[in-house]
Parts: C-alpha cells; structure tokens; sequence
C-alpha cells in the first residue's frame, strides 16, 4: 500500500443510511475496491515499468479513470462514470453497473456483462461487447465498436460519426444512425452473417438489414441516414465466401 496515494475529498456522501466522507484515490500500484468501499475520484496509473492492475467487486464510485497502460477489471458495484484512456484496458462484466462508460485515445474497452447506462468512444479506441445490457452507443473518429453478443436496449441504439468502424457479428440492437451532427458518415458498418438482405425502406434516408448471425439468431436492424446506408457492407459467413472463390476459379479455368 506504500505506492497508493489516498487524499480526503470533500464531497458527503450516504452509504449503508449513514453519511460517509468519499475518498479520491490515486491508485499507482495493484489494489481491490470492495464491497463498503466508497470513492468520489478513482484514478489509476502505472509506475513505469510496471502496470498497475485494479478489480472491483463491489463499492461505490462517483468517477473513475484508467489511465496509461493500466488495466481495471469492474466485475461487480456501482459506478456513475468510468472512462478509460491512453492505452489502458477496461475489463465489464458480472454484476457490475455504471451509468456511462467512455473509452478514448488508444485504450480498449471489453464488455461481457454488466449494466450499462451508455457507452461513447473516441480516438482510436477499441470497444468490444460480448455480453451486458447497454442503453445506447456512439462511436466517432477512428474509433472501432466489435460486437459478438450483448444487448442494446436503447431505441436510437448506436449512433455512428467520423470514420468509425463497426464490426457486427451477433447479438441484439434495432437501429444503427448518423448523418445527424452535420458531417457525413465516413466510416463503414460491416455485418457478418448469413442469408443476410439489405432493403430499402423508399427513401433517400435508408432501410434494414436482416439476416441470422452465426449462432442461427435472426436480426433486422434499421439503418438510418444516406451515408450509413451506404456505408453498410454485407458481408456473409466464410463457407459462402469460400464457394464464392471456388465458384470464381471454376469461371476462370473453363474461360481458359
């Protein structure tokens, strides 16, 4: 504990029914928050060289922020926001619930269970979700959102801006848009799949995508916005790339 700095905050808050003073902690060393723990700031760095590893079972945190190449794993307790930047990794899962979780600048942020209030990434970051509840994304710049499962529970589902990169390969969402902040879409949308359709809905502004996701789960998913549209690739599972190829050299030998 000698490397781990705690500085009295003065904000009051209640826990249990009683007030408690909150903490920020500057975290530069491996730690564990725990059930009873109660923090207004949580930062956490690394000490060069080595990386500082954080996991949280439990608690109560007003703000929290990884930072450097830091890896917090949040598996249970509440946190109102969590951000991850530099190149840190953020770990979500079990029982864990945050109103907003925002990955920035180079760092990656996991997803597999939890409750998520909101998620947003920007810069290069990295978001991938495998599993959890989510109330809505937005993802900008260059930054790139993979998702193989989970749920997202939000009507605008996820919004898409710059020239970021989303990779669907399962899981459950009803509306993908942009278009809407003055800036086209520059990115791309790809979803994988197979059987997989793409429909205008009679407009300008969009329409669906259906199909199965590899684990046999139907899905349509409206895409709205000229660009998003557009910008929307249907890519279909490897068998079917695979006779597609085979398709193309048969083509090409009996041309020859």
């Amino acid at each position: 504990m000698s490397r781990l700095t705690v500085a009295l905050g003065a904000i009051v808050v209640l826990a249990g029914g009683q007030a408690r003073a909150a903490l920020n902690w500057d975290i530069y060393g491996d730690a564990v928050i725990a059930d009873g723990d109660v923090y207004n700031v949580v930062r956490i760095y690394d000490t060069p060289p080595g990386r500082t590893s954080v996991g949280m079972t439990g608690g109560l945190i007003d703000a929290a922020g990884a930072h450097d190449s830091s890896t917090f794993n949040v598996s249970g307790g509440h946190i109102y926001s969590l951000s991850v930047n530099g190149s840190s990794t953020g770990n979500v899962s079990g029982h864990a619930f945050m109103y907003r979780a925002g990955a920035h600048d180079l760092s990656t942020l996991n997803v597999s269970g939890g409750d998520l209030g909101g998620i947003t990434a920007t810069g290069y970051s990295m978001v991938n979700i495998s599993g959890g509840s989510i109330g809505g994304i937005t993802v900008g710049q260059d930054a790139m959102i993979n998702m193989n499962g989970g749920e997202v529970t939000g009507y605008s589902s996820l919004e898409v801006l710059g020239a970021a990169v989303v990779n669907l390969r399962g899981g459950n969402l009803s509306v993908i848009y942009g278009d809407s902040r003055g800036e086209p879409f520059a990115g791309a949308i790809n979803i994988y799949g197979y059987s997989l359709v793409k429909t205008s809905d009679g407009t300008p502004y969009g329409g669906y995508v259906s199909g199965f996701w590899f684990d046999d789960t139907a899905f349509n998913i409206y895409v709205q916005g000229s660009y998003v549209y557009a910008r929307t690739n249907l890519i279909p599972e490897p068998c079917t790339l695979c006779l597609l190829s085979l398709g193309g050299l048969v083509v090409m030998n009996r041309r020859q």
